[in-house]
């Protein structure tokens, strides 16, 4: 299964929350990264801007790591019903 394409920046966000969490994970580039919106970092694992799936993935990987299918389902519901797009951020679903 291929991530979607609202996929990333539900991760990004959860990078937050998990770095919010435990301060620890600032010390990894990705978590960094999602806290002070350092967007380019990760643009740049879009493979089809020649990134590394692998990079991507491992960022996905992340943020969904130890959740259950039900906590998944309220957090991604919860951040459907909330977010904004990223550059337009007039519409309330990405």
């Amino acid at each position: 299964m291929k991530p979607k394409i609202n996929s990333p920046p539900f991760a990004i966000e959860r990078l937050k929350q998990l770095a919010d969490a435990d301060p620890k994970l600032l010390n990894q580039p990705d978590f960094k990264a999602a806290v002070t919106s350092n967007i380019a970092c990760f643009a740049r694992l879009d493979p089809h801007a020649c990134g590394d799936i692998k990079d991507l993935m491992r960022v996905l990987f992340d943020s969904h790591a130890g959740m259950s299918l039900n906590d998944f389902l309220q957090m991604a519901n919860d951040f459907l019903e909330t977010a904004k797009h990223p550059v337009l951020a007039c519409c309330t679903r990405i």
